[in-house]
């Protein structure tokens, strides 16, 4: 037995040994290029159609996942201006107000897995990079932003209708964010001026901490709140001068029903609705009736993606996944964006396709086309004209020609309940006896593994190895009971279905039963390890990172607890009675594991506190158990550093490599 214990501290290597070390093997896959951070973000196009705003890699940053603006000029192929935020913070988003001004987010990079921090100040900018001012935030009329980076006092901003009446306003809500968690505040809406950065005509909604929804008059009808116990509620009001009145109360396992956007005359409204059935569908709201009448809904699977008019106000199409791969469905195929994503969608047609915006009268659009096997592609496309033009590919050293296709598979749970999975085999391989890794998305509840480009798939699949993903019930995407039932059940049925994924990958000869790995990360990462304790016989290893080892230390450390609805949340996600939460917790049970375990965390983890792998380290020792350690400092839920990144996963082969071969 030993252990192995590394430690990353910018460039220096700090190795111990508990017993005795192992050299890593040496790597045949570069892992580069399959997590390097890409070249292009994102695109948008202006409203006049003759300019292109890229958020694109910052070449010579000396900080990690570094991004900056760019303005093309499509008739000259020519870059008008360039825009860098100072230090660490890198352009986030970017949202053409009209054809001289674009808006921009900057947000400060805290890991590729978790949430990024968005910073304090919007700054609008012209296109030619002149008249750079920062119009909300702490620093509102500043035309400076060198301090952005040190800023933490600020409000939340959402844009509710970009073209109003006044050339120069937009319609916005903002929030003040308080850093009492358990502080309840009260949104306004107001009109901002994007030239001088002034707020004008306010109104406070005594909604407090709601998500609000306008009609096309730019009066708040709707105000969604979450109560302290957890449950949607819903307030209504006819009109500006009208009190505001509670539709419903509901938890997330009784379904509910959200405002996407009235229609152009305010009499109905287009709702996401699972209230009477299993999956999310399209319905329109009669709100003064209360009636609903129900526009699509699938069977098994919810909505995937919905798409919008140039203004922002009708959604004309979407998206399901019933067959596991992306189908489109139109709403309205007379607007004009409708001509437009027909022409992606038959140019294009076993793609994921994402509109990145389009011009003012939707006949142009920049289009992000996708696939398994296809990092994004932007694209140009006029429906007038009939013209797809293509701009640039946002990882263009990946090939498609090199990389494995990804299918998805349906596999019976042991209770008969089917679950959609995706397996990726290795390119030019025979899908026979394999060395497999089972890879458990991270959340638990609500995400869900799609089909498309995969660069950690990718990745583990050219080194050889097959990889099967599986939405075991928690996971987004197939229905409200699919989705809640699943709370309170880490480490049993949502672990039965990962135990069942594995046997159906040995059973169909795919894998060789003797080389399978078990791999996740935060959520992920506790399937991983429990996976070891309850199903020794099944792994030859596990690799985990940032996960959850002990599950009564959530409701004591991290950012999660430290709010009202992230506590009850907790409750009832893992649930609170301490001897089933132990009877739960990997660092209660690691005499049960037989196979060898690499782990890895980052220092600065707020959401999955570092303690947990700690602990876990701790009962390794006590328990002489095989296992090796990566800790990365300055890393939160995720990895922000392209070089550490490198890291882990050259780990992570020559781990593989030496416990399951290939």
């Amino acid at each position: 037995m030993f252990t192995q214990s590394v430690r990353y501290m910018g460039s220096r290597l700090l190795v111990t040994a508990a017993v005795a070390v192992m050299p890593l093997a040496v790597m045949a896959i570069d892992v580069k290029p399959f997590v390097q951070q890409p070249q292009y973000e994102d695109m948008v196009l202006s409203p006049s159609g003759d300019y292109l705003a890229m958020i694109v890699k910052a070449e010579d940053s000396d900080y990690p996942y570094k991004t900056e603006l760019r303005v093309l000029d499509l008739k000259n192929k020519k870059i008008t201006s360039v825009l860098r935020f100072p230090r660490n913070l890198s352009v986030a988003d970017a949202q053409w107000f009209n054809d001289e001004r674009i808006l921009l987010r900057a947000e400060k990079k805290r890991g590729s897995r978790a949430e990024s921090v968005p910073d304090a100040n919007i700054v609008a900018v012209n296109f030619d990079g002149s008249k750079q001012l920062t119009i909300f935030g702490p620093q509102a009329g500043s035309g400076s932003v060198k301090a952005l980076a040190a800023q933490e006092d600020w409000a939340n901003l959402k844009i509710l209708r970009l073209k109003t009446d006044d050339p120069q306003r937009m319609l916005i809500q903002k929030q003040p964010w308080v850093r009492d968690r358990d502080t309840e505040v009260k949104p306004v809406v107001t009109y901002l001026n994007v030239y001088n950065a002034r707020q004008t005509g306010a109104e406070t909604i005594d909604i407090r901490d709601s998500e609000l929804t306008i009609d096309n008059a730019g009066v708040v009808r709707f105000a969604e709140h979450v109560s302290e116990e957890g449950y949607a509620e819903m307030f209504y009001r006819a009109d500006a001068e009208s009190d505001w009145k509670q539709l419903f109360q509901r938890g997330g396992n009784q379904g509910f029903w959200q405002p996407l956007s009235f229609e152009r005359d305010d009499k109905k409204v287009l709702i996401e609705d699972n209230t009477d059935s299993e999956t999310t569908g399209l319905a329109l709201l009669d709100p003064a009736t209360g009636e609903r009448t129900t526009l699509y809904r699938a069977e098994r699977v919810d909505l995937g993606e919905i798409y919008w008019t140039a203004d922002g106000r009708e959604p004309f199409a979407f998206s399901t996944a019933v067959t596991g791969k992306p189908s489109l469905h139109l709403l309205n195929a007379e607007v004009p964006e409708a001509a437009v994503l027909k022409l992606a969608a038959s140019t294009f047609p076993t793609s994921n396709i994402a509109i990145s915006g389009y011009s003012a009268d939707g006949k142009r659009a920049v289009v992000q086309i996708g696939s398994d096997i296809q990092p994004a592609v932007f694209y140009l496309i006029d429906s007038d004209k009939k013209a797809i033009g293509k701009i640039a590919e946002a990882a263009p050293w990946l090939k498609s020609a090199q990389l494995s296709p990804m299918e998805p598979v349906t596999i019976k749970a042991r209770d008969g309940l089917q679950l959609s999975a995706l397996l990726t085999v290795p390119k030019a391989k025979p899908a026979k006896d394999l060395p497999a890794v089972l890879l458990v998305h991270g959340g638990p509840y609500g995400v869900q593994d799609k089909w498309g480009y995969d660069a950690e798939v990718q990745l583990l699949a050219a080194a050889g190895y097959a990889v099967l993903q599986v939405n075991f019930r928690g996971s987004g995407g197939y229905g409200k009971s699919f989705r809640f039932d699943a709370y309170g059940q880490w480490g049993t049925t949502m672990q039965d279905d990962l135990t069942d994924a594995t046997k159906w990958l040995a059973g169909q000869g795919i894998a060789d039963a003797n080389r399978i790995c078990i791999m996740g990360h935060s959520y992920g990462g506790y399937a991983s390890v429990w996976g070891l304790i309850k199903t020794p016989e099944l792994y030859r290893c596990g690799i985990a990172s940032m996960g959850v080892y002990d599950l009564s230390l959530m409701h004591e450390e991290g950012n999660i607890q430290r709010s009202r609805i992230g506590r009850h949340y907790l409750e009832q996600a893992i649930g609170t009675d301490p001897q089933s939460l132990a009877a739960r917790s990997p660092v209660q049970h690691v005499a049960a594991i037989k196979a060898p375990l690499l782990l890895s965390h980052g220092d600065a983890d707020e959401q999955v506190p570092i303690e947990h792998v700690e602990r876990l380290i701790a009962a390794l020792k006590d328990n002489k158990k095989t296992y090796e350690y990566l800790e990365f400092d300055d890393e939160a839920h995720g990895f922000a550093s392209e070089a550490n990144r490198v890291k882990f996963y050259e780990a992570v082969l020559a781990f593989l490599d030496k416990q399951i071969g290939h």
